[in-house]
């Protein structure tokens, strides 16, 4: 019999399975001349992107970024992460980034970490519990976001059932992701809550944009 657990909502729960902007929105919005872009579910403008730091490939995908959401909302945290996303239309929407641009598509490549856990039990029904992850997260985020080449970060809810969740962050590479999880928020935060996870574990991916963008490889870096 399955434990039938419940997951206390927070407010930073709120839209999360709507994307920043819709891929519709590309031909009516024009972002790419944009300087700073919302690019995590954070609204505060620190926790925005400069996009004038970045390389143009980045920029692209960091535009197309905004889209990114989980393709099922309800089992994303139990599929492997290229089912649970969807990158084709990601690498789709730096084409159309690019063409809006009038410029080609260039090759490059972005380091991409997902972080899946399950909470205990009394942590994942505990609304001040999760909103103390909650803070914790987000002052490792504004960190992350100030050290430098943070192209987007995403997190969700731990489903009822079994508590399970997946974060991720895409980087433009994987020397920035290491600065970026090196800052003291970060690490005295995970010193704080390490005991709340019933488990958790990282993967590594890396996606891979060829000249031109017509073709890319994403691959698991990590077992």
């Amino acid at each position: 019999m399955i434990a039938q657990y419940k997951t206390a909502r927070i407010h930073e729960d709120h839209d999360l399975f709507h994307p920043i902007l819709r891929p519709s929105e590309i031909k009516t919005k024009k972002t790419s001349t944009s300087q700073r872009i919302q690019s995590s579910p954070y609204v505060d403008k620190e926790h925005w992107l400069n996009l004038e730091s970045l390389s143009f490939g980045h920029r692209l995908l960091s535009l197309a970024l905004q889209s990114f959401v989980p393709k099922d909302p309800i089992y994303y945290a139990h599929l492997p992460y290229e089912e649970a996303f969807d990158i084709e239309e990601i690498v789709q929407l730096v084409r159309d980034y690019a063409h809006q641009c009038l410029l080609p598509v260039p090759s490059f490549s972005a380091y991409i970490v997902a972080f899946r856990s399950v909470l205990h039990s009394n942590v994942q029904s505990s609304q001040e519990m999760r909103h103390k992850l909650a803070e914790i997260d987000k002052g490792s985020h504004s960190e992350a976001n100030a050290s430098g080449g943070l192209l987007k970060y995403w997190y969700g809810v731990p489903d009822d059932t079994y508590g399970q969740n997946l974060a991720t962050c895409w980087w433009d590479s994987k020397k920035s992701a290491k600065l970026g999880g090196a800052g003291n928020i970060h690490r005295e935060g995970l010193k704080t809550v390490r005991g709340w996870y019933k488990n958790w574990k990282l993967e590594e991916y890396k996606l891979e944009i060829v000249e031109g963008g017509n073709d890319y490889v994403f691959q698991r870096l990590s077992l």
